[in-house]
């Protein structure tokens, strides 16, 4: 995957969304200092995308679990179930 991929881009979106929306939740329920701030947004980043692994490292080609995963539309003409067997 290469970091301007659809599906790289895609993977930082979600992971920048999902890093935002905790700390705004985090903001209403406690006072932290910049620094601690800081650390903690690195920490939930860092959790993400650890989140993000699993389902990407199952992916192995199949453009429907990525179509799945960002709610993009699938980008080849073949799903897995219509490519030939290999022998």
């Amino acid at each position: 995957m290469t970091p301007d991929s659809p599906l790289a881009l895609a993977a930082e979106e979600w992971i920048t969304d999902l890093t935002a929306a905790e700390m705004e939740r985090l903001r209403k329920r406690t006072t932290l200092t910049a620094a601690e701030e800081q650390e903690v947004c690195r920490s939930v980043r860092s959790i993400a995308q650890q989140m993000m692994l699993v389902p990407v490292s199952m992916w192995q080609g199949d453009p429907r679990l990525v179509a799945d995963l960002f709610d993009l539309p699938v980008t080849v003409n073949q799903t897995q179930e219509e490519r030939p067997c290999r022998s």
